[in-house]
């Protein structure tokens, strides 16, 4: 089991200042769409690159897939169990990674759901759409990811 833990994660800032994970593991980003607006969250000072805004995000667990650990991610940043809603696209994306380690899904609602923020991850929420993207201050490249993926 050592084998897969031997490399680090690493924070690393990119010559725009962005900062980004190099890391063994993989991460999920779920984007919560409801009539062109995304679900975004500003980080808690617990977390890396507090105060900023990001995608509900995080690393899978072991022996997790991917869907799964969207979902979990999504449910423990703000409250929000996909798996309950009807009117879902889970619409599986990876077109955008600066590391190579991340994966996305899109998730299109009708309504936007109760969001009860997990405040030891994040401290805050908004509904964002790409014309409101330059008012955030984003982590991750987040806010490329977004425009990215609501322009397809």
């Amino acid at each position: 089991m050592d084998r897969f833990n031997n490399t680090p994660n690493k924070l690393i800032t990119d010559t725009d200042g962005n900062k980004h994970w190099i890391s063994p593991s993989i991460s999920v980003d779920a984007l919560l769409v409801v009539n062109g607006f995304v679900l975004v969250v500003k980080r808690s000072s617990a977390m890396s690159n507090p105060n900023l805004w990001c995608l509900p995000c995080g690393f899978m667990d072991f022996n997790e897939d991917f869907f799964n650990a969207c979902v979990r991610e999504l449910y423990e940043e703000t409250g929000v169990d996909i798996r309950t809603y009807h009117a879902i696209n889970p619409d599986y994306k990876r077109p955008y990674a600066l590391n190579g380690t991340a994966l996305q899904f899109v998730f299109e609602l009708f309504e936007r759901p109760e969001i009860k923020i997990n405040t030891e991850e994040c401290i805050d929420f908004a509904w964002v759409s790409t014309s409101m993207l330059k008012d955030y201050e984003f982590a991750f490249g987040h806010d490329r990811l977004i425009e990215y993926l609501l322009n397809l």
